[in-house]
């Protein structure tokens, strides 16, 4: 389980991926955001696994597999997803 998480505070455990926006993806992180009491001003949540083999997303993204787009806090935690 993973979580993105928009906070106006440092966190002390990472660095942001974004301004603002934090990864929680292991126990360490999740006791040091609870611990925090940390408010997330938004939250997404990622439950699953994709594996891929060396190179594989390479040759997707050869294919024309994926979309890629500029990382911003607007596109991550806009309210219809279906629209992201």
């Amino acid at each position: 389980m993973q979580l993105l998480v928009n906070v106006s505070n440092k966190l002390d455990y990472d660095d942001p991926i974004l301004e603002g926006v934090y990864l929680v993806d292991d126990s360490e992180a999740y006791a040091k955001f609870s611990d925090n009491n940390s408010q997330a001003s938004m939250v997404r949540l990622y439950i699953g696994f994709a594996g891929l083999a060396p190179g594989r997303l390479e040759s997707e993204l050869l294919w024309g597999d994926w979309y890629l787009w500029y990382a911003d806090v607007k596109t991550i935690f806009v309210s219809d997803i279906d629209s992201i």
